[in-house]
């Protein structure tokens, strides 16, 4: 069992000490790593084959020492990503905002707010003409007085079959009497040549918005700062989740040496107290750490 369970420990700590020195490598602290064991105890482990020979004291201190310190190492490398992150957001709204005042896409912008407002006014104006044709405006009155009807006569939880049937016919009359103003306003729209022509005019500036944001959110992704700030990140990402593979081999490495200490000196206790069995009308007895000149013990 003895056997077993030093060789267990000296794959684990072989294995450990791997991970320990490929971690530090990569965040270049290699120095700063605390040493596995003291000279005394390397020679011992040497002459022993024990990597564990070397822990004289119960306190594996290299490894309970190596934890702070990989700890604090995954707290400031994720700080580290999330400052990365926030740094690309911030290049992106910086070119974003670059981009929405750059004197095309201001001109752009100008130009399709003028084609809207010239749209508006030309179409405002064909509508103010219409509202003096007495079929259009009979038309309004009612859609204008049946949605009133509809408003006033809504029914209740539980309405009847009667009750539905009669919002149900007042909704269709409103909507046929609706659909025939509305008809009447496209008719007038469209012969309307002003009308025809600030729509042109809209929908060419709205594409050609549309196509300098298209652009933009393309280019935006090779643009030197983005691309930058991406690899910054992602440099952050790795240097993260190799502090965080560091610091649990650490842990375990911890466990492993605190569990091993103490089964180097789990009978230390025998050593130190001296017990004995025996009586004390007999010059002898037995027992760890009790030695009588009549008896037989051991110590």
């Amino acid at each position: 069992m003895s056997f077993r369970f030093n060789a267990f420990c000296a794959v684990v700590s072989a294995s450990v000490c791997l991970t320990v020195t490929s971690a530090a490598l990569v965040f270049g602290q290699a120095s700063q790593l605390p040493a596995p064991a003291s000279p005394q105890g390397q020679q011992a482990a040497s002459a022993t084959g024990n990597p564990y020979s070397g822990y004289g004291s119960a306190y594996p201190a290299p490894e309970v020492e190596a934890v702070p310190m990989a700890y604090a190492r995954s707290v400031n490398l994720r700080a580290q990503q999330d400052e990365m992150l926030s740094e690309l957001h911030s290049t992106v709204d910086r070119l974003r905002e670059d981009f929405n005042y750059s004197p095309e896409m201001v001109a752009a912008t100008r130009e399709q707010d003028a084609a809207f407002l010239a749209y508006d006014d030309a179409r405002r104006k064909v509508l103010e003409s219409l509202s003096s044709d007495p079929n259009y405006r009979a038309l309004v009155s009612l859609v204008v007085s049946l949605k009133e009807k509809l408003e006033d006569e809504r029914p209740g939880p539980r309405p009847s079959a009667e009750d539905l049937e009669r919002v149900l016919a007042t909704a269709t009359l409103k909507l046929s009497y609706a659909s025939a103003a509305s008809a009447m306003e496209v008719a007038a729209l469209s012969a309307d040549g002003d009308v025809m022509q600030t729509h042109a005019r809209l929908i060419l500036a709205g594409d050609r918005v549309g196509q300098m944001r298209q652009d933009f959110e393309r280019q935006i992704r090779r643009d030197p700062e983005f691309l930058a700030a991406r690899r910054n990140l992602d440099q952050a990402r790795i240097a993260r989740l190799t502090a965080d593979a560091f610091l649990s081999g650490a842990v375990d490495a911890r466990e492993v040496a605190m569990d091993y200490a103490y089964y180097l000196h789990r009978f230390d206790q025998y050593s130190y107290t001296p017990v004995g069995y025996g009586y004390p009308q007999y010059p002898y007895g037995y027992g760890y750490g009790l030695s009588n000149s009549g008896g037989y013990g051991t110590r």
